[in-house]
């Protein structure tokens, strides 16, 4: 099965198009109508210049249900953003949503790029590409309450690009480092990056972390990076946050299995676990540059890191965006397993793009309350199932180039 979808030359570029357009339509309603996350991340970066505490004021225990802050990422962010008080609210939300759209449209593109490398032969997977990035129930709630989820996505990507043309590892660091000084869940990905650069990635990612937290405590302090380790990492660890939005394994665990937290930390840890332990199952691939091991081994990582999440917010689910679009390709492959490869990665985009409690009324709660986990689910037992298989996604898989 050589096309999965059926294809027409101008019909992918048509989609992008439509899709952007469509974004920048509702773009001036998101920036001078609709709350949005950029307010916690403006206020945050306002009250880092003034010398206040970030995450706490007399209205931080108000806003979130079991947990004392409004503001839950690390200190970094805020600081990266303080350039932007300087130009007013209004004037920096819109250069934010700027750099929102054009970190959205830059995963399209590297989703493709990644497409014609490595899967030639299926050129009319792109506008399933285009339609997942720009018109899934993640991507609209991303762009329209401007979470950074969208940038996070492209730097991930972008260090992976890198790392697959062995380009420098001060470069794949740079890309790296500035995703986990955001948000922590790119961290663990180090593990993979150690097997395919060797001792080479470890000082670059090394020294960048630390030129950031050295730069930080100059302008800013170490207060708080204090509260930030001492007060708010811990409860996030734990904090599976109750609102419909969020779509986590620890919520699901909780609410609809009934599990204790204890049980749900040990499934979380042993998901965890089992990355690491595929990993090092490929770790000959890894060394060695394969890209398709690569990027299954970053498929799993990813996927893995929505299930360990216990706020997993559907913009976070965005991160499913290069799993999905790996999955349809390898459905093409000739390996015996592709008829349930492509069950399961049908079932993940049709899960992927249901609405949310579109029909809560006739439908069990636990199908219509968590239908990205579902996807999410799914996605990690394809990637598990093929990291641990050897050689059989060689790129030999009858793949020819892109005909112009």
């Amino acid at each position: 099965m050589k096309r999965i979808f059926p294809n027409s030359s101008s019909l992918h570029w048509s989609i992008a198009l439509a899709g952007i357009g469509w974004i920048l339509w509702d773009m001036p309603f998101v920036i001078l109508v609709l709350p949005t996350d950029f307010e916690y991340y403006f206020k945050a970066a306002q009250r880092l210049l003034d010398g206040s505490n970030i995450y706490y004021d007399w209205m931080a225990e108000s806003v979130r249900e079991g947990m004392g802050s409004w503001y839950l990422y690390p200190p970094y962010f805020a600081g990266a953003l303080t350039p932007l008080t300087f130009l007013g609210h209004l004037q920096a939300k819109l250069v934010f949503a700027c750099l929102s759209v054009l970190a959205l449209a830059g995963v399209d593109a590297l989703l493709v790029l990644f497409r014609r490398q490595h899967f030639p032969a299926q050129p009319s997977l792109d506008w399933m590409i285009h339609c997942l990035v720009f018109f899934t129930p993640p991507a609209r709630l991303a762009i329209g309450s401007l979470q950074v989820e969208g940038m996070l996505l492209f730097l991930f990507l972008l260090m992976l690009y890198l790392l697959a043309k062995q380009r420098s590892a001060w470069f794949v660091g740079a890309a790296y480092a500035p995703g986990v000084m955001i948000k922590l869940w790119p961290g663990p990905y180090l593990a993979s990056l150690w097997l395919v650069s060797g001792r080479r990635i470890l000082g670059p990612a090394i020294m960048i972390g630390l030129s950031v937290i050295l730069g930080f405590t100059v302008f800013f302090g170490w207060r708080p990076q204090w509260e930030y380790v001492r007060a708010i990492l811990p409860d996030l660890m734990t904090y599976a946050d109750p609102y419909k939005d969020n779509q986590s394994l620890s919520l699901f665990l909780l609410q609809i299995a009934s599990l204790s937290e204890n049980s749900v930390r040990i499934v979380r840890w042993a998901i965890l676990a089992s990355y690491f332990a595929a990993t090092y199952a490929s770790r000959r691939a890894l060394r060695v540059g394969d890209a398709r091991a690569l990027f299954i081994n970053a498929s799993l990582f990813l996927c893995v890191s929505l299930l360990v999440t216990p706020t997993a917010w559907t913009a976070a689910h965005l991160r499913l965006l290069p799993p999905m679009v790996l999955a349809c390709g390898f459905c093409a492959s000739s390996d015996p397993i592709r008829k349930v490869m492509l069950t399961m990665t049908f079932l993940s985009v049709i899960f992927y793009i249901y609405p949310q409690e579109l029909f809560k009324k006739n439908l069990p709660v636990y199908i219509d309350r968590y239908p990205i986990l579902y996807s999410v689910i799914l996605l990690y037992i394809v990637f598990s199932i093929l990291a641990y298989k050897k050689g059989v996604w060689a790129p030999t898989d009858a793949q020819t180039p892109d005909k112009p």
